[in-house]
């Protein structure tokens, strides 16, 4: 599988992306959920605001946002890899409001 970007170190594609939040519990022993949760409570996020996330992956961290966000609030997840969208809606089946865009970040796009 070629990648988009090929001299990214973040490019996450096949088996990787599909294991990909197991894979970081492992391998942080799983500090890194607890990191997001504390991250997100330090963010303050408000109901009803509008999040864009660039690179937004699986969709764990958006669903440990939506609540924050209530269901007047939006989230816009971006990502290049066809199984990280997969998993996002998958995950985020529940949140109407949580949406994914399989786009590239360096490419212009004109309507969220």
């Amino acid at each position: 599988m070629s990648k988009l970007y090929p001299d990214s170190k973040v490019e996450v594609q096949g088996f990787e992306a599909r294991n990909y939040d197991a894979t970081l519990n492992i391998a942080t022993g799983g500090i890194y959920a607890r990191f997001i949760r504390q991250a997100i409570r330090k963010i303050g996020i408000q109901e009803g605001e509008r999040i864009l996330d660039i690179g937004c992956g699986t969709g764990r961290n958006a669903c440990l946002m939506m609540p924050h966000l209530g269901s007047t609030g939006y989230f816009l997840g971006m990502d290049i890899s066809e199984d990280m969208r997969d998993q996002f809606r998958r995950k985020c089946a529940a949140y109407p409001n949580a949406q994914f865009r399989l786009q590239r970040a360096d490419i212009p796009f004109l309507s969220l």
